[in-house]
């Protein structure tokens, strides 16, 4: 196929006549403000801090590159302004809601840029501001967000007021700036970052992943994978990948043989690889047989699926130009920065990824939960086996635009899951396999599932799901596949032939082959008309909450990693996580069964409308603010689906999460409310949203407010700090996590904390790490609480502290503490307890009744057994409850039918399960079933119809059971529930769907 970097070059000198000519298409495009109304002005300019890359140490340095070197394809950043960062904020989440006219109407790259692009004459003046310091335009933005130019150091050094250093990290040679990057004031405000002036972020003995692996006792064939993982049901239906593209990102050359060799030895018809090169080409380098790996598996999971290879000697460039020039509804990257040492990183483009409708995927890395040490190869030896810098995650899976990818390993514990023969097309996999962490660590090196807290990323509002920590951060990974090299490792073929490989650089690729699918899914079901599914992660953690059959959740094993004692976060010799019941921080949610994924993905629940209020409607900086989202079902929805039972909101501004609150039911609507206590909304005029992110009846929707907030007596701009507790009440006993955080990007040190008035400060930095609180960063720590004398009572945490100039400033909050933790308890409740037959219903209903379950003391709980009588429902609970989860206080209920003309036995009902410290709840309720009683009341029917006005108000009828609306066909009435004389009247198909209310009346 041919390589398409001279289109890439060739269009850049006309972009660039075209962007330099701005006023030629002006009137074609909406108004923007400009922001360069004034030009750029040389001579003044300001320091960017952070503009030096973290491994451009004094330590490595080897002095300056030389002057006359090329920098090719160096990218300069153009950022949103504020108001357009904020509405694109608020465009992704309509993307994702169903109640929202924008609910998945992508963008294009073009629209992108009209709506959060620069001017097109601001563009055109920061192109001609390059030009004009002798740099070369190499690329120019569809969506007007960035330029990309090429130079010598010495001319790139003048622009930016730096120096150009090489360093020796590791026995590997890099360049990068030596000294901060500065930039003409005029570009401040413009000003998102310089991607190319440093080549750290090439693969590293840190990132890059490995393939050698000794051999396993299987080895997976694509048929293995799909049988795994229920694929083939969706090959069946003709599901194959068809019309989709799947992108998958480089940084070498790749061949097209292997693929050619690999898809003839697994029966996959020939495919063409679409290739795309981006600058100077990279060429063949030893990580080259990554690009068959990711090449061949996600053709593999998408047979039919057209691959494209966009690949540039820097993977970010690549990942610039597939979002850019919008190559591919699906990206893939199997490469990893671990965040402390990652530099400017690309979220801005992700972000943009999204609103196009691209679902990003990314391994999680291969080095457990330390993510910025080296990991070493599957069976090789003498790689080192101890990490010595930390905890840590990467980029670009930490974002929370992307979907991270762990790993896991199969653990058939004895059971019989593999044939004794291979099918043609290699596969031998029966079923699913049960998995575990991936972790094969030991004398090969360190080799295990990466995933951890991310240290750059608030937690989004939609990650919410069992077992999600309550840390305010973002948590990697979402999902997991299988990972393992030495236990079933995957088939590729590569320079070396025909050999086994793993890592999340295979899952990552895979879990992009189940996406397409998804995608094809959704448009032949109808369930969407548009192709794209942008973020994916909002609606994967919906189906966590509400589902039981979407993911395989796994609970044993660990990506725990040995370390060096004494070096950060290293416990006992150990560093990493464990798994457990739910989402955690070594697997994400589990894996995927992939068809009860698509067909759960189709379905469309009730529409929710949310609005947000604040009381007051306006505040002084650090004054209260009370929070009241309210939801509203149709009647329609309501009737045919009942109402919400546990649903969550979470209240945020921009990406920082305020609290959550529970909905409870007030007067037909759910309410939820929220108090902000301190400076926890910034100055100016706060967007503060409310999300549902939905459950299983019922879709997401998302509302917000704007809350003016003035500022306080000081006129002087400071520090916002604010403190939270989580949980709050707490229990006595009970662990709760101490937050503190700034809102207004000015850094700031404490200097006192009290609790109760006792003077703490001694031990903050033992519990708190440090006393420095950087700008829109945290501090956190957790404590376990002591026994009151009484309950319940109050503790009030008092931080203070002091901002580089002198502003000083206070924060406090009050921690309730209540009583003990007590013993879970469920209820379950039969409506009616005596189950009467109605000869009158349909004969597979003649005894109709609700079981109800309701938490009582504040647990989420994981139901896993359910018994009625001598026989085992457990394979029902989803079917009939909707769930398997039942939230803190929450209800849910079951409707059930008995068939037959004898009345059943009388039934007791066993629910069991879990809670969320690990107790077993269990809940009992007998119901016993009679046929009609003597005499029973009957309804009398006057005449055949009754007629009523057309009102909204309640209307009454006597034993009616067609009820006519002037002017409107037939309504048929249901009496719900069956003890009750409330009816709702529902339209006949051929009429405007709506609901009235009506009593019926009768005597016996």
């Amino acid at each position: 196929m041919m390589k398409v970097s001279q289109m890439f070059q060739a269009s850049a000198w006309l972009s660039r006549r075209l962007i330099l000519a701005g006023t030629i298409f002006c009137a074609a495009v909406l108004a923007q403000p400009l922001r360069l109304a004034h030009g750029i002005d040389d001579t003044r300019t300001a320091i960017q801090p952070g503009s030096l890359h973290p491994r451009a140490q004094a330590r490595y340095d080897q002095g300056p590159e030389d002057a006359s070197r090329n920098l090719p394809f160096v990218t300069l950043m153009l950022k949103p302004s504020a108001a357009q960062q904020a509405a694109l904020e608020r465009l992704l989440d309509e993307q994702q809601d169903r109640s929202s006219p924008e609910y998945h109407k992508w963008l294009t790259p073009e629209q992108f840029g009209e709506r959060f692009g620069l001017a097109p004459s601001d563009y055109s003046t920061v192109a001609a501001w390059l030009e004009s310091q002798g740099l070369h335009i190499e690329q120019t933005a569809h969506a007007r967000n960035f330029v990309t130019f090429s130079g010598s150091v010495q001319r790139v050094e003048r622009t930016f007021h730096t120096r150009i250093h090489r360093y020796l990290v590791d026995g590997e040679t890099y360049f990068a700036n030596a000294t901060e990057l500065s930039v003409p004031v005029a570009l401040q405000d413009l000003y998102g970052g310089i991607r190319g002036l440093d080549d750290f972020s090439r693969p590293s003995a840190a990132s890059r992943p490995r393939y050698t692996t000794s051999s396993g006792a299987h080895d997976l064939a694509p048929q293995d994978w799909a049988t795994i993982y229920d694929v083939n049901p969706l090959y069946a239906m003709g599901i194959d990948g068809t019309g989709q593209r799947i992108g998958i990102l480089g940084a070498y050359d790749m061949n097209q043989a292997y693929i050619d060799s690999f898809r003839k030895v697994f029966g996959l018809a020939p495919s063409q690889v679409e290739q795309h090169l981006v600058g100077p080409d990279p060429g063949v380098t030893t990580f080259s047989t990554e690009a068959a790996l990711d090449l061949e598996w996600a053709g593999a999971i998408a047979p039919n699926a057209t691959i494209v290879y966009i690949y540039a000697a820097n993977f970010n460039l690549a990942a610039q130009a597939a979002i850019d020039q919008n190559l591919a509804a699906v990206l893939s990257e199997s490469f990893f920065t671990c965040e402390p040492n990652a530099g400017i990183g690309n979220r801005m483009m992700a972000q943009q990824a999204n609103a196009q409708g691209i679902t990003w995927v990314a391994s999680s890395g291969d080095s457990g939960g330390a993510g910025c040490d080296a990991h070493g190869f599957f069976g090789a030896t003498g790689n080192t086996t101890t990490v010595s810098d930390g905890l840590a995650v990467g980029i670009p899976a930490s974002f929370p635009e992307v979907t991270a990818v762990g790993g896991t390993m199969f653990n058939e514990a004895g059971g019989q899951y593999w044939n004794a023969s291979n099918s043609a097309n290699g596969g031998s996999a029966m079923s699913y396999i049960p998995e575990m962490v991936w972790n094969e660590t030991g004398a090969g090196g360190l080799l295990a599932s990466g995933g951890g807290r991310s240290i750059s990323f608030a937690k989004p509002a939609w990650q919410t799901s069992p077992g999600v920590p309550d840390d305010n951060v973002r948590d990697v990974p979402d999902v997991s596949f299988s990972a393992s090299g030495n236990h079933d490792p995957y088939m590729v073929v590569n320079v070396n032939g025909q050999r086994v490989t793993a890592g999340t650089s295979a899952s990552s690729p895979a879990f992009a082959g189940v996406v397409a699918l998804l995608n094809q899914y959704l448009v032949s079901s109808g369930a969407q008309s548009r192709l794209g599914l942008g973020n994916i992660n909002p609606e994967l953690y919906r189906l966590a909450r509400v589902t039981t059959n979407v993911f395989h959740d796994i609970t044993q094993g660990n990506n725990m990693v040995p370390c060096t004692a004494g070096s950060p976060d290293c416990n006992n010799g150990l560093l990493g996580f464990a798994a457990g019941p739910g989402y955690d921080l070594a697997t994400g949610l589990g894996s995927i069964d992939v068809y009860n994924l698509a067909v759960a993905w189709g379905k469309t629940g009730g529409r929710t409308s949310l609005s947000l209020t604040a009381t007051p409607a306006s505040i002084t900086l650090g004054d209260t603010v009370q929070l009241t989202a309210t939801m509203v079902l149709s009647l329609t929805d309501l009737f045919v689906r009942g109402p919400i039972t546990g649903g969550t909101i979470t209240f945020s501004i921009g990406r920082t999460i305020l609290g959550t609150a529970p909905l409870k039911e007030l007067t037909g609507a759910w309410l939820a409310t929220l108090t902000v206590a301190g400076p926890r909304l910034p100055v100016g005029n706060a967007v503060v949203s409310a999300t549902f992110s939905g459950d299983a009846n019922y879709n997401g929707s998302s509302g917000s407010v704007i809350v003016p907030v003035a500022p306080g007596a000081s006129a002087t701009p400071g520090s916002q700090v604010s403190v939270n507790i989580t949980p709050n009440p707490a229990h006595e006993g009970q662990a709760v996590s101490v937050t503190l955080s700034e809102a207004a990007g000015i850094g700031t040190t404490v200097t006192g904390w009290s609790i109760n008035g006792v003077d703490d400060f001694s031990l903050f930095v033992m519990d708190f790490g440090t006393t420095t609180l950087p700008p829109r960063g945290s501090l956190s720590s957790s404590f376990g609480t002591a026994v009151p004398a009484t309950v319940p009572s109050n503790r009030v945490y008092l931080f203070t502290g002091m901002d580089a100039d002198g502003r000083q400033w206070t924060a406090q909050t009050t921690l309730v503490l209540e009583g003990p933790l007590a013993v879970p308890d469920i209820t379950l409740v039969s409506a009616p307890a005596t189950v009467q037959q109605d000869a009158a219903a349909d004969p597979a209903c003649q005894w109709s009744q609700q079981l109800i379950l309701q938490e009582q003391l504040g647990f989420a709980v994981e139901l896993t057994r359910f018994r009625a009588g001598g026989a085992d429902w457990t394979g029902r609970i989803q079917q009939l409850f909707g769930t398997n989860r039942l939230a803190p206080l929450g209800m849910i209920q079951a409707h059930i039918c008995w068939p037959g003309a004898s009345p059943p036995p009388a039934t007791t009902f066993e629910l069991d399960g879990t809670d969320q410290t690990g107790m077993p709840v269990s809940a009992r309720v007998t119901t016993s079933f009679t046929g009609p009683a003597a005499g029973s009341m009957v309804l009398s029917t006057s005449a055949s119809s009754v007629t009523l006005a057309v009102a909204n108000a309640p209307a009454f009828a006597s034993g009616s059971l067609d009820v006519n609306l002037v002017g409107i066909e037939p309504w048929n009435v249901t009496v719900l529930p069956a003890n009750r004389s409330t009816a709702w009247l529902t339209a006949a198909p051929r009429t405007t769907p709506s609901l009235h209310e009506v009593t019926l009346s009768a005597s016996s």
